[in-house]
């Protein structure tokens, strides 16, 4: 989670984080966004969530009671999109129909931060590895982690309830998307953060992150930072600060007033 947030600065920004849960990301994300839209298919969940950011004090999140393969905003809204665990739920398809919906919703230089298990099914040395690694684990645990090894390799082999795929095929889906600038971090195992924009206007760099505006291989943050100018980071051009609320979204059953009503 620390990684992603991370990964995510956009201070002023308008906000959707999917598979919000209890708000692990929305919460602090919501200290310096505009406004923050939190998606998740638990009306508890959300609950919750509205519980903890009045105990913060905070105004300027709206729930949103909606599964990720429905949800949908208004175009050119979104300055930034946030998911944490939650998009290898997904198949396939509804991956990159998702990634198709996400890339309108986005302004110009808008980016999308993804952190998920990213892995295939073992055809390559970091697969086996990963795999190898949480079976050793789990044959540890003694029958009750037996029966884990068993139901997994059900799960995972038949791609039922879980889907990840290799950081690789997020990136295809990404460019197929529009999305470019793409940078992947890995963080522990499986653990992966994949950053990606939409292209910026002309002249200008994408609001959170810098860098090449044409599709590109995968990067590391070190590749990233070393092709980037030098000088820090510029401000948010004032353009592209947000314009007034967006209308609501157009499939979700939970109203989207403005932050300060």
């Amino acid at each position: 989670m620390d990684a992603v947030l991370e990964a995510a600065p956009c201070e002023g920004c308008d906000v959707v984080d999917l598979g919000t849960g209890t708000g692990q990301l929305a919460i602090p994300m919501a200290e310096t966004a505009r406004r923050l839209w939190a998606v998740d298919i638990s009306s508890s969940m959300l609950h919750r969530l509205s519980e903890l950011a009045r105990e913060e004090g905070l105004d300027n999140i709206v729930p949103v009671e909606s599964s990720i393969e429905s949800v949908d905003f208004p175009p050119a809204s979104v300055d930034l999109v946030v998911s944490n665990y939650a998009l290898h739920h997904l198949v396939d398809s509804d991956k990159q129909k998702f990634l198709k919906r996400a890339a309108v919703w986005m302004k110009p230089g808008g980016r999308i931060v993804i952190g998920d298990m990213m892995f295939g099914r073992g055809t390559d040395a970091r697969d086996r590895a990963i795999i190898l690694g949480k079976v050793a684990a789990l044959a540890r645990r003694g029958p009750a982690g037996w029966w884990r090894i068993a139901k997994n390799v059900f799960r995972f082999s038949l791609r039922v309830q879980e889907h990840p795929v290799k950081e690789s095929t997020w990136a295809r889906y990404l460019e197929e998307a529009g999305f470019v600038d793409l940078v992947s971090e890995r963080i522990v195992a499986e653990a992966v953060v994949l950053t990606a924009s939409m292209p910026p206007p002309s002249g200008a760099s994408p609001r959170g992150g810098r860098g090449s505006t044409t599709p590109s291989p995968l990067r590391s943050p070190e590749e990233h930072r070393d092709t980037t100018p030098r000088g820090g980071e510029k401000s948010p051009d004032r353009d592209m600060r947000p314009s007034p609320g967006p209308s609501r979204p157009t499939q979700v059953s939970i109203a989207l007033p403005s932050p300060h009503g």
